[in-house]
């Protein structure tokens, strides 16, 4: 059994640069694909890489970096393709043939690799050389594929990958969906995921694409991704985020549970000095409680502009939401309202977005406080939300950034934290969580309880790593706290 988490890699090739071969469903199969895996990550039973835009130096230099301490699993390659090779991105953004006899070589001698799946037009003639290289299953095409078609195919085969089933039972899934789906006789190509492709589709019994295997290999058919951690004593790299800050998880934690069902909108603000981290709490707070609540959810944190007036405050923080969810706000006149982010494209297929936006201390303005009540009260107005709307949680990350002094002085007094409390108390809706402290040594040795209770054993630990035996900034103990966590688990 492997002393490391195994490795699924997806790599997407897309050509924004020749308009008349972009793939308008590529992106939308990197993004699918990718939530379809991710909780394997955030669980710790597989890394997740993903390259969109793979170069060829990017999949060689992806495969070796990994492939030297870890186990490559799963290989996944969308984009363009023939029979010769696959397209990747060259270093002027153009389309560069990655040779197929290369690549067989280099996916060959991955001696872990239990599955190529190759998502692009006529894959099949690389298959000889795959196999006779080692690879031990691959999914490949027979002929030019649709680009919504193979989206369709992806998503359904990683949807039944990642629920337990097996590379044979997650291939016959797909292919039944899209046997129903779709005719099986092919349109006029829209949009065909080779780029030299220009005829017309023809009648066909059966659609393109095949599961292959060497034949010395076909139990690997029946294999499974990782359902279960392969050592109950390794740390995942999100305990880098749970030293200390009881405090705020726990009001987090109590306010989310008895909250979620009360509104689609929920509000938190996170403050204390940026040394201490607040986007480590944050992304705590997704891994440990968002993921394992919300099957599908999108979360990213944001930097506001700084604005001149009450006016210029409202609309940045209006573009901010736009920006967050890959929306270009000059695109929406008249119409720069929640309706619009509730019926965009991330909002519907997930089931909740989470957004932390900063605010530093050094830009809080005496209008700030009238601008955030418009924010949550009108702009974030839960009755306009359309149905199946997902849930919103938002987070003001309030950076103190430097000295109180000047107009901040007058604004905020000699305790900003204090006067944040105050400012926020007058919204019912948003709960504050204590301010971020730094960490003290008795921290330290608490979450070094989960290495041993051993007591002279936990002393070379603490002198080992924290020799200081003073207060430590949260940005400081995360660095090091990752260093642990991936020295321990190799």
């Amino acid at each position: 059994m492997s002393a490391h988490k195994p490795v699924i890699l997806l790599t997407f090739a897309n050509p924004s640069s020749v308009p008349e071969a972009y793939l308008p469903w590529l992106n939308k199969e990197s993004e699918r694909v990718y939530r379809h895996l991710i909780p394997y990550e955030i669980d710790d039973r597989c890394n997740l890489d993903q390259l969109n835009n793979a170069s060829l130096d990017q999949v060689f230099n992806t495969v070796e970096a990994w492939s030297n301490k870890k186990e490559i699993i799963l290989f996944h390659y969308g984009g363009h393709a023939d029979g010769g090779g696959l397209m990747l991105t060259s270093h002027e953004g153009e389309m560069h043939e990655a040779k197929a006899e290369g690549l067989a070589k280099l996916l060959g001698s991955l001696s872990s690799l239990k599955l190529v799946f190759l998502n692009g037009c006529s894959t099949l003639p690389q298959l000889e050389l795959l196999l006779d290289n080692g690879v031990k299953a691959v999914i490949a095409t027979s002929e030019p594929i649709r680009d919504d078609m193979a989206y369709d195919m992806a998503d359904r085969f990683y949807q039944n990958l990642s629920s337990g089933r097996s590379i044979r039972e997650s291939f016959n899934q797909a292919r039944i969906f899209l046997e129903t789906k779709y005719k099986l006789s092919l349109e006029v190509p829209i949009s065909y995921r080779k780029f030299t492709f220009k005829g017309k589709g023809h009648e066909k019994d059966e659609l393109p694409w095949g599961l292959y295997f060497h034949p010395d290999h076909e139990r690997v058919l029946d294999w499974k991704l990782p359902q279960e951690k392969e050592e109950k004593n390794k740390f995942s790299i999100r305990d880098k985020f749970t030293c200390d800050r009881a405090d705020q998880n726990s009001r987090f934690r109590s306010q989310f549970i008895k909250n979620r069902s009360a509104s689609k909108f929920q509000f938190y603000v996170i403050h204390g000095a940026e040394e201490q981290s607040p986007n480590g709490l944050f992304n705590r707070f997704v891994l440990e409680h968002i993921a394992p609540t919300y099957e599908r959810y999108f979360h990213k944190i944001i930097a506001q502009e700084e604005a001149a007036n009450y006016e210029d405050a409202k609309m940045n923080a209006v573009s901010a939401f736009f920006r967050a969810l890959e929306l270009n706000p000059n695109h929406y006149p008249g119409e720069l309202n929640i309706e619009t982010l509730a019926k965009s494209k991330i909002a519907r297929e997930v089931d909740c977005i989470v957004l932390m936006f900063r605010i530093y201390s050094s830009e809080w303005k005496p209008f700030t406080r009238k601008y955030l009540n418009w924010v949550i009260r009108k702009f974030c107005d839960n009755s306009r939300l359309p149905d199946h709307s997902p849930d919103f949680i938002v987070f003001a990350n309030i950076v103190y950034d430097n000295e109180v002094k000047g107009k901040f002085s007058k604004l905020l007094g000699r305790n900003p934290a204090e006067k944040v409390r105050k400012t926020v108390n007058d919204f019912v809706d948003v709960r504050p969580l204590p301010e971020l402290p730094p960490v003290l040594p008795k921290d330290l040795s608490k979450w070094m309880d989960r290495f041993t209770d051993d007591f002279e054993r936990k002393q070379e630990l603490m002198q080992k790593y924290f020799p200081e035996k003073v207060e430590l900034p949260m940005s400081k103990v995360e660095k090091k706290l990752e260093r642990i966590i991936e020295e321990f688990n190799q």
